[in-house]
């Protein structure tokens, strides 16, 4: 008769009993134990820190290793425009704010319900990046030899930006040859001890991982102390009449200002290109010039003399009930226009102008026909 879980003789041979079974129950028996205390069996693997940009799409998948497979996800707090598929565990969307955003992550299982997988996400949201481009131009520089001269330009996009300024040389068809400045990398560009190989183009290049582009062209400027003229139409003018002059500069040379004087006296307010008298009074006369100053210092223009000759005065020298010969002091050489009119000769008349003579003398005369019986007769001198 044999024993439970002996093994009988056989050729003189004992054999040991199977105890494989006590060892399959004493493995289940210790991860039941470690499951009873709470030890994580699956853990979060998936990426612990993320970057992406605002308004750009984003795609996340919460990837899990270990003893059981997760069935339901959850994740939050989440920034604005992101949600999570419980069931995939992936977060999908279009992140609408900027900043860095903690995201706890975690996996579960309704098989394991005493085990739990958890993590942090961080979210870092940036600003979506944008090719370089300039918001400020750089403008010309002057100066004068030996003097010093900037270039300064104002540029945007998505940091860091790159800079690099360059000479341009101008060669007919290829007029954008581009020589980089050595050390020249700063939004500023600073020139000592300027000479004349100095003058020329200047062109700044802004540059970031999403592309590059270049400023206009600058130009920098030797300037000499001004060369200036005037000139005028007419040196004599009736009182009440109207004298322009006018001043011409020699080009590169700015910027500049201007004054006027009247024999050697400044004139106050006049400061611009031109000079405009008008209307025309005895106090007028004189010598006029203008001072022109730039950076390289101020000069003189030539001299002009204006006279101011009395009003013209018109008498009615014959009439008869078919003309009138007028006469009436005048500048030779210059313009007049004889008018007429029928109405009172006041503010409101109507003034219908009858011919334009040029003056041969100072005491001028004209015979105009009359077109009614009563005629009124005025001057005008240009």
């Amino acid at each position: 008769m044999s024993t439970p879980h002996s093994t009988p003789r056989s050729g003189g041979r004992f054999r040991f009993p199977d105890f494989s079974w006590l060892l399959s129950f004493i493995t289940l028996l210790v991860i039941s134990c470690s499951s009873l205390r709470g030890q994580a069996l699956t853990y979060i693997i998936s990426e612990p820190e993320v970057s992406t940009q605002v308004n750009l799409p984003v795609r996340y998948r919460i990837v899990t290793e270990g003893s059981w497979v997760p069935d339901h996800f959850a994740a939050g707090p989440l920034p604005a425009g992101l949600v999570l598929d419980p069931i995939l565990g992936e977060l999908n969307g279009t992140p609408t704010q900027i900043g860095d955003f903690q995201i706890r992550l975690e996996a579960t299982s309704s098989t394991v319900p005493g085990d739990k997988a958890t993590a942090i996400l961080t979210l870092h949201v940036t600003i979506q990046p944008n090719p370089p481009w300039f918001s400020r131009r750089p403008e010309d520089a002057y100066t004068i030899r030996g003097g010093s001269a900037t270039l300064q330009a104002e540029a945007q996009g998505s940091g860091p930006l790159h800079f690099q300024w360059f000479r341009v040389a101008l060669n007919g068809a290829n007029p954008e040859t581009r020589t980089p400045i050595p050390g020249a990398t700063e939004s500023v560009l600073k020139l000592k001890a300027v000479a004349d190989a100095d003058t020329g183009f200047y062109q700044l290049q802004v540059s970031n991982d999403i592309g590059s582009s270049f400023s206009p062209w600058a130009w920098v400027y030797l300037v000499d102390p001004p060369q200036v003229t005037i000139r005028v139409g007419q040196t004599l003018m009736h009182a009440g009449g109207l004298i322009g002059i006018d001043s011409s500069l020699r080009s590169n040379q700015g910027p500049y200002s201007f004054q006027w004087r009247r024999n050697g006296a400044v004139l106050p307010d006049q400061t611009g290109a031109s000079l405009v008298l008008y209307p025309v009074a005895a106090e007028d006369a004189g010598t006029y010039d203008v001072v022109v100053t730039n950076i390289a210092g101020s000069t003189p223009s030539n001299s002009i003399k204006i006279t101011v000759a009395d009003p013209v005065r018109l008498t009615l020298a014959r009439h008869t009930n078919a003309s009138s010969l007028i006469r009436f002091t005048a500048i030779p050489g210059v313009l007049y226009t004889i008018q007429s009119t029928a109405d009172a000769p006041d503010d409101d008349a109507t003034w219908v102008a009858e011919e334009e003579v040029a003056a041969t003398s100072t005491a001028f005369s004209r015979l105009v026909v009359d077109k009614g019986s009563v005629r009124f007769y005025r001057i005008q001198a240009r």
